[in-house]
């Protein structure tokens, strides 16, 4: 009965969970994180342990019910608590406690918290639903979506539990803070930081992300001048011969990517060129050592500095290689990019809905916090080049019946290299044509040879709105496992004449949910202005899939975006 099974085993995994955080506190191994993580393990040990014990008695009490209507969402149930079970041991860290903080952005982590805890609440919510209609709890007025509405799917958490968090976070801060000046104790880096970089003792750390700290408070107005100066700011730089290389993992839109160690732990590290000074017109220029910088890496770093969501690609460090001329970041290590994960050895894999839209949500999480309508980013960035390439995904851990196969993945977007800051005082940004691969474009930028002012005139006005027309192409991809317009048998010029001219767009499984399509549909949208937007589409997908964990088939067929 694979209900009762992840019942059960969602229920282990919570002991764990309580064991785990106990046993950091007396071997004092919870070092990062404190109050937080108690949030989490209190809202288990409570919440959702009531959750469950009337999911048991609706399966096993004296008012069975049938147990196909649980089967997913419990299931689903278990990989949120799996997720926060990984948060609890990653902060339960002992005596790596300030490798783990730099990996956290010098502990700024609130975000992995907090949908972690909304993603509780939700979970036990869709199981309620289920347990209310199945039992007929309500009264024969009542609807289906009288629980489970698409407005408590906005993935916000209510009021007492942020001001909770924001409470505990804030306390974890200072307490780090403390931790780090009890470490620090006399020690200064030196002012060029050489001797710092190459030989980092623990007190030097704590010095350095402690400075850390102090810009992370200090808000944007510090990391803008740090751009003005052609400086590299918050992002920890490392000696390349710290950086132990590891085998190749292939190579991003600006760079080779290896496997790498660094303090101990595994990570990515993406190596970029730099500028060739002999016969190129150089774009960026650090004064202090008369070097000219790659500006895919300048950008990379410029928007990865303070970036930290779990949806998003993590960067740790970075470093220069002078004798070799190039220059590095170190990232998360992941298993492989989207598009691989769904074609590899040609082989095309087809995912179950209820995966290929919970892939969805990650992906579009990730890209709503990017554009600033999460919380912690007060600039928008635009990525511009959205594609299942620039999509890595790696397996979840401790949880081997969440098959790998079957699409139960963290999905996290990266290569941010063609991205742009939106100007925070000014409506508009400057959009160039022709950047990203040519099959995700918004038919506003590619550029046609014949007719290259077709679209012109709408990208400035609204450059998120690019984001929202690739992210529908990736969508596809999930649905059909396929490259975009693999069965089209046109060469690129016509090929994407038909996709401006002619208003061609992959095709969607014939199976594929009606309110899905819809939504889709309205994503690619030819004019920009009719695209929703990326707080309006986690929306409705986390309403999506919660109807498709209910089984609600009926609201499914509904269309919803005009």
């Amino acid at each position: 009965m694979a209900a009762m099974k992840f019942l059960q085993l969602a229920r282990k995994a919570i002991d764990k969970a309580v064991k785990e955080l106990a046993k950091g506190e007396n071997e004092k191994q919870l070092k990062l994180n404190k109050l937080q993580c108690k949030l989490v393990v209190e809202k288990l040990s409570t919440q959702t342990q009531e959750v469950l014990n009337s999911v048991e008695l609706s399966l096993d009490g004296p008012s069975a019910v049938s147990i196909e209507p649980f089967e997913l969402a419990l299931k689903e149930l278990y990989r949120v608590v799996i997720d926060a079970l990984s948060l609890i041991k990653e902060s339960c860290c002992g005596q790596k406690w300030l490798i783990i903080a730099i990996k956290q952005h010098a502990g700024n982590n609130v975000e992995d918290f907090a949908k972690i805890l909304y993603e509780i609440e939700w979970s036990g919510l869709i199981l309620c639903s289920i347990i209310s209609s199945t039992q007929k709890m309500w009264s024969a007025a009542s609807t289906q979506t009288v629980i489970f509405e698409a407005g408590g799917c906005d993935g916000k958490l209510g009021a007492f539990d942020l001001f909770k968090l924001e409470r505990a976070s804030t306390l974890d801060r200072e307490s780090f803070r403390s931790d780090l000046e009890d470490l620090r104790q006399d020690h200064v880096c030196d002012s060029s930081r050489e001797a710092c970089v190459r030989f980092q003792t623990d007190a030097c750390l704590a010095a350095q992300l402690l400075e850390n700290l102090d810009e992370l408070s200090a808000g944007a107005a510090l990391a803008d001048m740090a751009r003005e100066n052609n400086k590299v700011p918050s992002l920890w730089k490392v000696d390349p011969r710290d950086l132990l290389k590891g085998k190749n993992l292939g190579r991003g839109s600006f760079g080779k990517v290896n496997e790498t160690k660094w303090l101990g732990e595994p990570f990515a590290k993406k190596v970029f060129p730099h500028i060739k000074t002999e016969g190129d017109i150089p774009t960026e220029i650090d004064h202090d050592t008369t070097r000219f910088w790659n500006p895919s890496f300048k950008t990379e770093v410029d928007n990865l500095t303070r970036i930290c969501h779990p949806n998003v690609m993590r960067t740790v460090c970075w470093s220069e290689d002078k004798d070799k001329g190039t220059c590095s970041l170190v990232m998360d290590l992941m298993d492989g990019d989207l598009a691989k994960f769904l074609r590899s050895h040609g082989t095309v894999r087809r995912l179950k809905i209820h995966a290929a839209v919970g892939l969805m949500l990650q992906i579009a999480e990730g890209v709503k916090y990017l554009h600033g309508t999460g919380r912690g980013l007060t600039r928008g960035l635009v990525h511009r080049d959205l594609k299942s390439f620039n999509i890595l995904v790696k397996a979840l851990t401790d949880a081997p019946e969440l098959q790998y196969n079957e699409g139960y993945l963290n999905a996290k977007v990266t290569d941010f290299g063609e991205a742009k800051i939106k100007n925070f005082g000014t409506r508009y940004s400057t959009q160039t044509h022709d950047v990203g691969t040519r099959l995700w474009m918004a038919p506003e930028i590619i550029t046609d040879d014949e007719d290259s002012d077709q679209h012109h005139g709408s990208i400035g006005n609204l450059p998120f709105q690019v984001d929202v027309y690739s992210f529908a192409i990736v969508c596809s991809e999930l649905l059909t496992g396929e490259m975009p317009y693999a069965s089209e048998r046109l060469s690129m010029g016509n090929l994407l004449k038909q996709i401006t001219k002619h208003h061609l767009r992959p095709q969607l499984p014939q199976s594929c949910r009606t309110r899905l399509v819809s939504l889709i549909q309205s994503c690619w949208e030819d004019n920009p202005r009719e695209r929703p937007t990326f707080s309006e589409i986690c929306k409705e997908l986390r309403y999506i899939k919660g109807l498709i964990l209910r089984g609600s088939a009926n609201l499914l067929l509904q269309y919803i975006w005009k």
